[in-house]
């Protein structure tokens, strides 16, 4: 018999979207990550908001995409905060990255593949960015 996990991605929205290209974009892209998160103990729900910006030094690609997922955790034993800060951000990015590569070569110029990243210097970042309600 499987064992439930005690925390689980349950899926993804994109609150917004925004691609702009000027002329023919760019080869070299610089890629910011804005985390923030609510923490919900009593329905036991983390919902995890993701901002990425990708852009070049001359402002001729700039892409920004909002998503947010939803988790579910049964109860805290201890390694909450590990799934928060290290798991969910690494759950959560290739189903953006994926949107960014899919919306870009339906745009008709080049699709923009972002490189799998290691999120776990986002850490921080989110920590300081969480809200409980």
């Amino acid at each position: 018999m499987s064992k439930k996990s005690s925390f689980q991605f349950k899926g993804y929205k994109i609150n917004k979207s925004l691609i702009e290209i000027k002329g023919l974009g760019a080869d070299e892209l610089t890629v910011n990550f804005e985390p923030s998160g609510v923490l919900d103990r009593e329905k036991n729900i983390f919902s995890l908001n993701l901002k990425i910006n990708v852009f070049d030094e001359e402002k001729n690609t700039n892409i920004k995409v909002e998503i947010e997922g939803k988790y579910e955790f049964s109860h805290d034993d201890g390694n909450l905060k590990n799934f928060m800060f290290l798991n969910a951000p690494a759950i959560l990015f290739p189903y953006i990255r994926s949107y960014i590569t899919a919306l870009t070569a339906l745009s008709g110029i080049s699709p923009v593949t972002l490189p799998t990243m290691n999120l776990s210097g986002l850490s921080d970042q989110l920590q300081e960015n969480i809200t409980e309600v």
